[in-house]
């Protein structure tokens, strides 16, 4: 005899139909992966789905994820991903609105249906709903210092709300010195560290100091790589902001422009050293196995090697809050040598990273970082491999990102429209986002975590 899918409390036994099953599966093998970018338990592929089969608000959410991803592909129209939708949205206004509500419940199909208006909604409108989910989020007194399901959702929620204000020039709401992470890496001398630069020229390989002591603690929180992730995560947040925060006008007096410039470079050395001891600090399986610095036949880019996913999350983010410092230097003439230097190193290695790298969780979150730094790229066949390289993402993943790509092209001085992924699929698909991927304001440089 078959056992029932339902039972009278409206609890689930499983899914009970082959499109409940095809959509559950989208979600768990296509958006899940990159809602777990800075989760190390992945409790969005490996916990809220047996969650879910006992709050119907939740299993609606993430069916309508799944739905959404499968119509970004092509694989699916939008009516069943509006219908899942609309129920989830309906079920969880009403279980607000109830005494007795489950404050983390209501949370936790918060942040699932933000990934939904990720890869669906224009980008004014989903950081509304992000800044809903996060008030939900504080309400539960979730932060960094969270564990398990708490976390995750804290960290998604951020993720969205940071990448997002990369791409539009705004400071965040969540000011990242009230996440509760544990800042004692910050804590380090950098400068009693520096290890000098191997000959490849790159900070991602340091030999040994002088008193032959390695430069790189070779297992410091050894396992603990999404950890490291999130610090450095957290210190391009306030590279972030700090690039938000660039005053507009000179103060009226020159002794107050002056006292002003020298308060703004104070913060910028201690953002830089933030970034050097992260890069110094961090676990040897956080830095590059294998480093070629191109080109060659196949990429123009480093190939920089990274085995574990965590290290290429960490190693995009170290390079993209470098660049963005590089931008932002408040005493370095704004065309300097060196700061244009600067910026190119670091975005020669995150379009190396991107370049040589097919984790589409990696690739999602790799957007928006391609987004501010590649319009450091002056070399026109560096600019035509990563739109090349975008393309592809856009292949593999299903983010739309014409916008992105225009951007760029509108950066360089190219005629916005040419080679790249085309406006057309946007048109069909929906809007671009990117994962925790909005779309790029001008004169920005995200967010999936990328760019859909």
């Amino acid at each position: 005899m078959t056992p029932s899918s339902e039972n009278t409390t409206d609890e689930r036994d499983y899914l009970s139909t082959d499109e409940e099953i095809h959509f559950m599966q989208a979600f768990i093998d296509d958006v899940s992966i990159w809602m777990d970018a800075l989760d190390k338990d992945k409790h969005f592929a490996n916990v809220v789905p047996y969650l879910a089969l006992k709050l119907p608000m939740l299993l609606n959410a993430l069916l309508a994820c799944g739905a959404r991803h499968l119509v970004l592909t092509g694989q699916h129209d939008g009516e069943k991903a509006d219908y899942y939708y609309n129920m989830a949205t309906t079920q969880l206004s009403r279980s607000q609105q109830e005494r007795e509500r489950d404050p983390g419940e209501c949370a936790l199909t918060a942040v699932v249906l933000d990934a939904y208006h990720v890869m669906s909604g224009p980008p004014t409108q989903r950081m509304g709903h992000i800044a809903s989910t996060r008030a939900l989020i504080r309400g539960c007194g979730w932060d960094a210092s969270s564990t398990g399901l708490a976390a995750a959702c804290f960290w998604v929620n951020v993720g969205m709300e940071v990448l997002s204000c990369i791409a539009f020039g705004w400071p965040t709401a969540w000011d990242p010195d009230q996440w509760g992470l544990d800042l004692s890496f910050a804590t380090l001398d950098a400068a009693s560290r520096s290890g000098s630069r191997s000959v490849a020229g790159s900070d991602d390989l340091w030999t040994t100091r002088a008193e032959g002591h390695p430069a790189v603690n070779d297992n410091p929180e050894l396992g603990e790589e999404e950890l490291w992730v999130q610090r450095i995560f957290y210190v391009m947040a306030k590279v972030a902001n700090f690039r938000a925060n660039t005053p507009q006008f000179q103060e009226p007096s020159p002794h107050d422009e002056q006292v002003r410039l020298q308060n703004r470079f104070a913060e910028w050395r201690r953002l830089q050293n933030m970034c050097n001891t992260w890069n110094l600090s961090c676990p040897r399986s956080m830095r590059p196995y294998g480093y070629s610095p191109g080109p060659s036949p196949k990429s123009l880019f480093p190939n920089v090697w990274l085995i574990k996913p965590p290290a290429k999350l960490a190693r995009l983010f170290y390079h993209t809050a470098m660049c963005l410092l590089a931008q932002v230097n408040p005493l370095d003439p704004r065309d300097s040598r060196e700061k244009r230097a600067a910026q190119l190193h670091h975005a020669h290695h995150v379009c190396g990273i991107a370049a040589h790298t097919f984790d589409r969780a990696v690739v999602s979150v790799a957007i928006r970082s391609l987004a501010v730094v590649g319009a450091a790229l002056a070399d026109p066949r560096e600019q035509d491999e990563l739109l090349a390289v975008l393309a592809r993402i856009q292949r593999e993943t299903g983010w739309k990102l014409a916008r992105v790509v225009d951007h760029l092209r509108g950066a360089w001085g190219r005629d916005a429209g040419g080679s790249g992924p085309s406006s057309a699929g946007t048109a069909t698909a929906g809007h671009e986002s990117g994962v925790l991927a909005p779309l790029p304001a001008v004169g920005c440089g995200y967010s999936g975590l990328g760019g859909r």
